[in-house]
C-alpha cells in the first residue's frame, strides 16, 4: 500500500486484512497527517498489544515500524500492519481510529423462529 501526498486514511475491516507472516507494508506513510483505522477490529488504542491494543515497535534489522497484536485469533493469525522506515516515536493515539472503549460488545447468538415475533 503507499500513501498519496495529502491525508490518507487506511482501513482494516476483518483481522484476516493483515496478519503476521502476511502483513500489508504501508509506504509513505506521514504520521504528521496519515490515519490507520482499526476501529471495525474491536482495537481501542496503542499499548502492550494486549487487550485489545496495538503495540508500534520499530524493527531496526528491517528499518519498518510495525503495529501488532499480540495475542492469536482462533486460526493462530495476529494482527500485524508493517509501515515503512521509523515512524515508532511519531506514531500517537491521534494517527489510529479506533473503536470506542465504552462501548458495549453485542453478540448476536442466534433468532426467535418468527412465529414468536407477532405483527400487528
Amino acid at each position: 500500500m503507499v500513501g498519496n501526498t495529502g491525508v490518507d486514511t487506511f482501513r482494516y475491516v476483518e483481522k484476516s486484512d493483515s496478519f503476521r507472516g502476511n502483513s500489508d507494508f504501508i509506504k509513505n506513510f506521514d504520521a504528521t497527517q496519515d490515519r490507520i483505522d482499526v476501529s471495525a477490529l474491536g482495537y481501542t488504542g496503542l499499548g502492550d498489544g494486549t487487550d485489545g491494543t496495538l503495540k508500534v515497535i520499530y524493527d531496526t534489522a528491517l528499518h519498518r515500524t510495525y503495529l501488532k497484536d499480540y495475542e492469536a485469533d482462533a486460526d493462530g493469525n495476529r494482527f500485524e500492519i508493517s509501515i515503512d522506515k521509523n515512524v515508532a516515536k511519531t506514531f500517537t493515539a491521534d494517527n489510529l481510529i479506533v473503536a470506542d472503549a465504552s462501548a458495549a460488545h453485542i453478540e448476536l447468538v442466534g433468532l426467535a423462529p418468527a412465529d414468536l415475533h407477532p405483527i400487528g
